[in-house]
């Protein structure tokens, strides 16, 4: 038997597919969709949408979305975007690329404004979640993304391929108290698992970016 907090830690696919069907699907298609799932990215560059399934399906399915598998396509972006709401106490940032763009003069012509996308969860939920991303990374799946010095949160995932080899998975944010990078690590058909293979890569990605 193992808490919530410790089945996170341990991405126990056993303990998210039992309370998947406890909370049934609308109430996971409703919380995807909160998070921006089945939404036209209204972006000012392109995007694919990243897709829950629309009608409610039997418990097997219903528990293989819970953990992450099944009909679910998500995007590197839309899991940025959901660590993103983990670090910024549950809201969704409208994202985009250019911060901003200087004529020859140093002078600032254009300038991006931060949107808020959405309010994906509450503070006290986002706050939840990020203990227990920070605990991963110390005692988890997620080891292979510390960094000395710095509290990094993260959740791993392995997702399976019925035609290819598995895809790793790692997304986080750090430093967890005062986050300045989110990030999204998918490496497709890799066959490794999200702790061992894309953690390292999200690890390096967040060491450059704060100490540079």
């Amino acid at each position: 038997k193992l808490t919530f907090e410790r089945a996170f830690q341990l991405s126990s696919n056993v303990a998210f597919c039992e309370l998947g069907t406890k909370i049934g699907f609308n109430k996971l298609k409703e919380t995807a969709e909160a998070f921006g799932f089945n939404a036209e990215p209204d972006y000012d560059f392109t995007a694919a949408k990243s897709r829950f399934p629309l009608k409610e399906t039997g418990k097997a399915e219903t528990a293989s979305l819970a953990m992450g598998q099944g009909e679910i396509l998500a995007t590197p972006l839309q899991m940025a975007l959901t660590a993103c709401a983990v670090a910024n106490d549950g809201v969704i940032m409208k994202p985009y690329i250019v911060d901003r763009a200087e004529n020859k003069n140093g002078v600032s012509v254009i300038s991006a404004k931060q949107k808020q996308q959405s309010a994906a969860m509450s503070p006290e939920n986002a706050e939840y979640i990020k203990q227990m991303m920070v605990d991963t990374v110390k005692n988890g799946t997620g080891t292979a993304a510390r960094i000395n010095g710095i509290t990094v949160a993260g959740k791993t995932g392995t997702a399976e391929n019925e035609k290819e080899k598995s895809h790793s998975w790692f997304v986080g944010f750090a430093p967890a108290e005062n986050p300045q990078i989110a990030v999204a690590v998918v490496l497709e058909n890799d066959g490794g698992s999200g702790g061992k293979t894309a953690a390292p890569v999200a690890k390096a990605i967040m060491e450059s970016a704060i100490n540079n």
